[in-house]
């Protein structure tokens, strides 16, 4: 909980840390530009200003954004084995998969 604090805090505290100069030049930028930017920012003391709050935007981007590769997989998999043909063993499955 006290992560989340933390990250909250950053969060609440990005637009003050920001000139208005710096709010003009990010919002004009892609998000990704954008983000990368305002994450190098530092602290005085050479701390960067945002650290907790990136950690969080990386394990969010790494989500896959959906589960279309997966259904592909379970699809193929249906299509091989089927009521007649439910005798056929994993490896032979997932060689035939590979083909499809």
């Amino acid at each position: 909980m006290h992560l989340v604090r933390i990250i909250n805090s950053e969060w609440v505290n990005l637009p003050y840390f920001l000139e208005d100069e710096q709010t003009q030049h990010f919002s004009s930028l892609p998000l990704e530009n954008m983000l990368s930017e305002i994450f190098k920012l530092e602290y005085t003391s050479d701390l960067p200003a945002f650290n907790n709050l990136k950690k969080l935007v990386d394990l969010v981007l790494i989500l896959p954004h959906s589960n279309a590769e997966a259904e592909s997989v379970f699809s193929n998999v249906t299509d091989v084995v089927t009521k007649k043909r439910n005798r056929i063993g994993n490896d032979k499955v997932a060689a035939i998969c590979k083909f499809n």
